[in-house]
């Protein structure tokens, strides 16, 4: 696994998502609360992106069917959703963020 740039901490405003590319992986990388996230771009339930979908907090939903994961552990929170969503460690140096994938 290797560390790469994805964004900038000035780049993303709290509650936002944004798609980005870390290694041809689709990582969302979020701001919540003042912390940086990552996790896959994608549900594990019915392949929603989940940019699209609502952040809450620490939780995020997706828009197909409004399963919810956490996006500190990935963990699954309500139905349909089951699967975790892959977390990704970031990291942040200065203003850049990097994605270790």
């Amino acid at each position: 696994m290797a560390l790469h740039k994805v964004g900038s901490v000035s780049g993303i405003s709290d509650g936002e998502m944004q798609v980005v590319d870390a290694g041809g992986e689709e990582v969302l990388l979020l701001k919540t609360e003042g912390q940086v996230y990552a996790v896959a771009a994608i549900c594990t339930h019915a392949l929603g992106y989940l940019d699209q979908g609502d952040l809450e907090e620490f939780t995020v939903f997706c828009p197909l069917h409004e399963g919810s994961f956490d996006v500190r552990t990935g963990a699954a929170l309500t139905l349909p959703c089951t699967e975790p969503l892959k977390t990704f460690p970031v990291k942040v140096e200065g203003d850049d963020i990097f994605v270790e994938a």
